[in-house]
């Protein structure tokens, strides 16, 4: 659809899109996709990702049914050091020991080409779930996910070790090399998981930004699955189901990534990419369809 947009305000003419092909644009915004994700996807468009912006904001879109309230809100500053809260030192648990984020680091420094895997837990009621157990490889920024009716140390344990039957030996150790997660109480079996993974380490108490990937991650997951929802409602009932929303949010691209999506990037750099990918249902999406809203999982 080619067409030359004008739109009128006080009562004088400003033509704000030349013969732009408009289609591109309005679909996988209306999904949920940013606007820097829609230009690296069509380097045809010529105009800059803020002028798109300000065109949405002067409503130039409106009769195509896109407006400014299908933009995603702006993320939230980090806190910087001097405005975290200081918590008083918590007297640390047996499992803990030699297995702190101080423990990670020097880990890390000792062995710097392990691949590190963020775990976390995502729910929206404590009391029915469901609970999602989220893996996320922190180098190239894939994440899947595990589905759980339980929030327990043993469930946690068997998710990690769903993933290892999926992939074999040979597959989970050349990805899962060193496990960071917090000091949930699901996360308690320190020993289970380190039959599984070599190395399990713990961040500090109420310090996630200690694990930031798998944190940010969590927003992409939050725009198709709300909080204060029922999940259950929504359209989230099984492993599938997650499975086809991480194959979505494995397929967006994404600006730290300069344009290229987690997938893109763990097919390059890694041998077996296609092959771990499959096992874990993970699909590539066609990016102009990635769906970043509730629609995706509605049934």
């Amino acid at each position: 659809m080619i067409m030359k947009v004008t739109m009128i305000f006080k009562k004088r003419s400003i033509k704000c899109v030349h013969y732009l092909d408009i289609v591109p644009i309005v679909k996988p915004i209306k999904n949920g996709q940013s606007v820097y994700a829609v230009l690296q996807n069509h380097p045809e468009i010529s105009y800059c990702e803020k002028t798109i912006y300000n065109w949405i904001e002067m409503g130039v879109f409106q009769p195509f049914g896109l407006s400014n309230l299908d933009l995603r809100s702006k993320v939230g500053r980090k806190m910087k050091k001097k405005d975290q809260i200081k918590y008083k030192k918590r007297e640390e648990k047996v499992y803990l020991k030699g297995r702190t984020y101080d423990c990670f680091e020097k880990f890390i420094r000792e062995h710097p080409s392990s691949s590190v895997v963020e775990m976390d837990t995502v729910y929206n009621d404590v009391s029915n779930g469901p609970f999602i157990q989220t893996f996320m490889f922190v180098s190239f920024g894939i994440m899947v996910a595990v589905y759980h009716t339980t929030k327990s140390a043993d469930s946690m344990v068997s998710g990690l070790r769903h993933i290892k039957t999926l992939l074999g030996d040979v597959l989970f150790q050349s990805v899962f090399q060193v496990l960071l997660t917090d000091r949930g109480s699901e996360f308690s079996d320190a020993l289970g998981f380190e039959e599984l993974v070599g190395n399990v380490f713990y961040c500090d108490p109420m310090a996630s930004w200690q694990k930031p990937h798998v944190e940010n991650n969590h927003r992409l997951f939050r725009f198709i699955c709300p909080k204060e929802k029922d999940l259950n409602l929504l359209g989230l009932q099984s492993q599938a189901d997650l499975d086809l929303i991480f194959s979505h949010i494995n397929s967006y691209p994404r600006q730290e990534r300069y344009g290229k999506s987690p997938i893109d990037e763990f097919v390059f750099y890694h041998n077996n990419a296609n092959s771990i990918l499959e096992l874990l249902h993970i699909k590539h999406i066609d990016k102009d369809n990635v769906v970043l809203n509730p629609t995706l999982i509605k049934k």
